[in-house]
């Protein structure tokens, strides 16, 4: 089978509406490239981090191939993506978790497979915090950082 250009997949009214479901839940996002790098599309989003896109950006941003990254921390209400890159290490984090009488916290959260088998967890908090990272095989990303969604 023959493989078509990106461009020719790509549904840039599914992939706005989708965008726009983000926005009208709050959370600040923007346009990435879909070359593997999932570096924004855009230069200059830093002000993304403290004010939302309006929709007509996103209408514009997403009538080109892009993936939609979303912007963690206070602009997003408090959205946390937690990026574990090593299945071991999420199953560890879950049991933890589980310990701590959290789990079913934990399970209503939305939980991504990676390709690679690690997990990327989303929740909310408002807690303030910024980006950090706990350790080598488990980097949390969180606010002024970006992690891409679609």
């Amino acid at each position: 089978m023959r493989e078509r250009p990106l461009s020719l997949l790509y549904d840039a009214n599914h992939t706005t509406k989708i965008a726009l479901k983000y926005l009208d839940r709050g959370f600040s996002l923007l346009p990435t490239r879909v070359d593997g790098s999932k570096a924004p599309r855009i230069g200059g989003w830093d002000h993304l981090q403290s004010e939302l896109p309006t929709p007509q950006n996103v209408r514009d941003w997403f009538s080109y191939p892009a993936g939609i990254g979303i912007i963690c921390g206070a602009i997003s209400n408090g959205l946390v993506a937690l990026d574990i890159e090593v299945e071991q290490v999420y199953l560890d984090f879950r049991q933890k978790v589980q310990d701590a009488g959290l789990i079913d916290e934990l399970d209503r959260c939305p939980i991504i497979r990676t390709p690679h088998n690690g997990r990327h967890v989303w929740c909310l908090t408002d807690v303030p915090m910024g980006s950090e990272k706990l350790a080598h095989t488990t980097p949390i990303t969180t606010a002024r950082k970006k992690v891409t969604a679609a």
